[in-house]
């Protein structure tokens, strides 16, 4: 105390000293008479005013003078000296937390019964110490005189209901502040906004609490439960024990298309998703044609995709189209990759009707109607983006301050209002698909559709993409398509003009004969997948059209008994070409494609490759050509890497194979090879791999510059006929 007087100045003396003496009373209890005695608590005070601004002094005196009272009555003079400086701290340091948690864990030692000097607002509303130390505070001093008038003015209801939002799983919050809400909804008329939210908070603690005798028997939950229609309460506590029976009631409520009843009971628990004998709610609403709000409604609550497919399948026979495109919006938009996913569906067909809304709502997850139930009230409470905070409400001009006003008209709300159901009913904003005006806006830049998937869906025209106008106009902004697996037997010509900014189009798996010159004239097309299809035997390009921006063009599993020389001429940007699984004889013309880095031409039925096939190919690295009927290679561009030549006629290793200097793996398993040059016939130094099972090599010659195979990883040599190996193997592995 000595040290404390001296340097009263100083708060970090005032904080060390502090922290001596609550020591020096932990460990011998007879020092907390003697230091009050001395007016310790007198100088803690006048410490708090002398430092009013620093938190640390604030800190260290509040928790001081809670260590001092600490089970002892403290007189009205030291209460009303003790208090005053607390509750003037807690206005100096209002956006402090650590400041007002001390401040309330001190005052909590001097309350006493018929004391209520100030209402403690709470500015901290996601601190659960806090909380509970203020909601401890609050119910000390709401029974006084005044109290329950002084606390509604300052909106305590608010303040308590978001406090139990914020923690949903905390007795202690709940038992404090449901001990609160006793006192202010017993004194005063509710407004009708606060009923029903009041009410799901009681429902839900009871459901919570139903096996904690202090919660339920004792103050605060059973006199709410009086407050808010005793029988009813209990009566849906007592219901909600037995899960059969909710979730038949859900089953009937659906089956009656009740929308209502049917919100009311999933908010109250009931699982939409349980497992029966009988079929998904949501394929019983469409198989029936239930109403489109709780076809919303199931969606909205989290119905399982599994049981979505169904429903989407009988809703598409049924001719639902506003069930339909609910349906596929849940199932296929996919808001974060701006794209609609619509693949593998089987629909058959596809109606514009159906793609417009979806297309154009982009925003729309749930959708409300008029008429406001329980769940619909609390969902206008929302939480913030990043999970965490109470839940806000949305602003009500009918109120004033908080849920509670003396003058509010009580008039139009009852729990229970006759026709109109269980709650009131008010207009709310629709989030339904919306009318022909509404979705003819265009939607913002940065939602847009970016990709469409339609694979997979047996359709045999593009009419759902040409017969409406918005549809249309969307198409301009799309970068991605995917209609492959369908039944398409054409790519409509008069379909491109709407595909200006397309740059990936897959269409393998249908029926197309031919390309549209429309379509390989596309501006922005790179790739262009129109494998297994029915292209062919021809193939054959207008010279005048050019893919300005074409890099990879797969052609395989067609009918191609020709190879299109053309391209050369169409599509000088061309990097990769696949014609695998063809019926091409012969490659016999110079292929002019100076930007080509990889060349497919597998399983095909080529005997005979011209030397000067690949002369106009400087930049190619990959050549596949395994699975023909080739049997010699007199040319081969120096940039090769890779070569398969496996599955062939080859009875030797051409010059024009051994020559490419940059070559790092070659496959020609399964050919009639009966000598494997050694490593000093080969120019590149690079080789990795060299595949040569299924031969008929009888010798291996290791002799020659080691080196040219030193990075060598893979020699396979498996299914031949060595019967001798020259020179030392220590530096290669034998696979």
């Amino acid at each position: 105390m000595a040290a404390m007087l001296l340097h009263s100045s100083s708060p970090s003396v005032f904080k060390a000293a502090t922290s001596a003496i609550a020591t020096l009373i932990t460990n011998n209890s007879k020092m907390r008479s003697l230091l009050l005695s001395s007016g310790l608590h007198v100088n803690l005070v006048e410490m708090m005013k002398r430092h009013s601004t620093s938190a640390e002094v604030s800190i260290s005196a509040c928790k001081l003078l809670h260590l001092l009272f600490q089970g002892r009555t403290a007189s009205l003079d030291e209460l009303n000296m003790a208090m005053s400086q607390i509750l003037s701290t807690m206005k100096v340091h209002n956006f402090e937390p650590e400041v007002q948690l001390e401040a309330l864990q001190a005052s909590l030692v001097f309350l006493c019964p018929g004391v209520l000097k100030v209402l403690f607002v709470f500015q901290f509303i996601s601190c659960y110490t806090i909380q509970k130390c203020g909601l401890k505070v609050l119910s000390s001093l709401a029974d006084c005189s005044g109290a329950v008038d002084l606390l509604c003015q300052q909106g305590a209801i608010d303040t308590v209901l978001h406090t139990l939002q914020m923690f949903p799983q905390e007795r202690e919050i709940h038992y404090w502040g449901l001990t609160l809400l006793n006192y202010l909804v017993s004194k005063k008329k509710l407004s009708r906004m606060i009923v029903p939210v009041l009410a799901s908070v009681v429902v839900a603690s009871l459901i919570q609490y139903r096996e904690d005798s202090e919660m339920l028997l004792k103050p605060p939950l059973l006199p709410l439960c009086f407050q808010l229609r005793k029988s009813m309460c209990l009566a849906l506590a007592k219901m909600w024990c037995d899960s059969e029976l909710h979730y038949s009631m859900l089953e009937k409520a659906c089956k009656d298309g009740n929308t209502m009843m049917a919100e009311c009971l999933i908010e109250l628990g009931a699982d939409i998703n349980r497992k029966t004998k009988t079929d998904s709610l949501i394929y019983q609403v469409c198989e029936r044609g239930g109403p489109l709000e709780l076809v919303e409604l199931l969606l909205s609550r989290g119905t399982h995709e599994q049981h979505l497919r169904r429903a989407l399948a009988v809703s598409v026979k049924r001719g639902d189209g506003p069930t339909v495109i609910q349906l596929l919006g849940r199932l296929g938009l996919d808001l974060n990759n701006s794209a609609l996913c619509l693949g593998g569906f089987r629909l058959g067909h596809l109606d514009a009707a159906w793609l417009s809304p979806l297309m154009a709502e982009r925003g729309r997850t749930h959708s409300l109607r008029k008429g406001v139930s329980l769940a619909r009230y609390i969902q206008s409470f929302h939480r913030p983006k990043n999970g965490s905070g109470p839940l806000r409400s949305i602003p009500d001009p009918c109120l004033t301050s908080g849920y509670i006003s003396d003058e509010s008209d009580d008039s139009s709300f009852s729990i229970f209002s006759g026709e109109d159901g269980l709650f009131p009913n008010d207009d709310m904003e629709s989030d339904v698909l919306g009318s022909g005006e509404n979705s003819a806006a265009l939607p913002k830049e940065r939602e847009r559709i970016r990709l469409l998937d339609l694979s997979g869906n047996e359709l045999d025209s593009l009419s759902c993409l040409m017969d409406d106008g918005f549809v249309q106009q969307q198409l301009w902004h799309l970068l991605r398509l995917d209609l492959s697996h369908n039944s398409l037997p054409e790519f409509p010509s008069a379909l491109c003009q709407s595909l200006k900014s397309l740059t990936r189009l897959d269409l393998q798996g249908n029926q197309l004969q031919s390309l549209p010159e429309e379509l390989l004239s596309l501006p922005s097309l790179s790739m262009l997948n129109v494998s297994r299809n029915c292209v062919g035997p021809l193939l054959t390009f207008d010279p005048a059209v050019t893919c300005p921006s074409l890099k990879q063009l797969n052609l395989s599993c067609n009918k191609i008994t020709t190879f299109p020389h053309e391209l050369g001429s169409t599509m000088r940007q061309l990097e990769e070409l696949f014609m695998e699984g063809n019926s091409i004889t012969e490659l016999c013309m110079a292929l002019c494609l100076p930007e080509i880095k990889l060349l497919d031409v597998s399983k095909n039925s080529v005997e005979n490759i011209s030397a000067d096939f690949l002369s106009s190919c400087p930049k190619l690295e990959t050549f596949n050509a395994s699975m023909n009927k080739i049997c010699s290679l007199s040319h081969l561009p120096s940039k090769i890497t890779t070569l398969k030549l496996a599955n062939n006629s080859f009875t030797y290793i051409s010059e024009a194979i051994l020559d490419v200097p940059n070559l790092r793996s070659i496959d020609m398993r399964t050919n009639n090879i009966a000598v494997l040059p050694g490593p000093g016939r080969w120019v590149s130094s690079n080789i990795r791999e060299l595949i040569f099972s299924q031969n008929c090599i009888k010798a291996l010659d290791l002799s020659g510059p080691i080196y040219k195979w030193t990075r060598l990883e893979k020699l396979h040599l498996s299914d031949n006929k060595l019967t001798e190996v020259k020179d030392s193997l220590h530096h290669f592995i034998i696979v």
